[in-house]
């Protein structure tokens, strides 16, 4: 199912959704989830696959952060933010903010 999102929609950029709690890949729980490094490079080449040519990225993170305290959560996004250099934010904890200038930027680009 995600691949047929990715490659239908062809998008210019992502934000990749993270769960701080998984550990696991689904409902395969022996698959160790990759680093997130590795997440974002496995989901920048699969966006390719549908038009070599083109090159989507992430650009920024969509973080669940559920289960941890405010100090914590907020000390996670910013480890997040120095692991990969993209904006994290827990969207449903502290809003969408730090996510709209790179999407707006990402919407500037694709037009173009």
């Amino acid at each position: 199912m995600t691949l047929g999102l990715l490659h239908g929609t062809r998008p210019d950029a992502m934000v990749l959704c993270h769960d701080l709690r998984r550990t696991a890949l689904g409902l395969l729980p022996q698959v160790a989830l990759p680093s997130l490094r590795r997440a974002i490079e496995i989901n920048e080449e699969a966006a390719r696959w549908a038009e070599p040519d083109r090159a989507p990225r992430v650009i920024g993170l969509s973080v669940v952060t559920a289960g941890l305290g405010d100090d914590e959560a907020r000390a996670a996004l910013r480890r997040l933010t120095g692991e990969t250099g993209l904006p994290a934010t827990d969207v449903l904890r502290y809003g969408a903010g730090e996510l709209v200038p790179p999407v707006r930027a990402g919407l500037v680009g694709s037009a173009t």
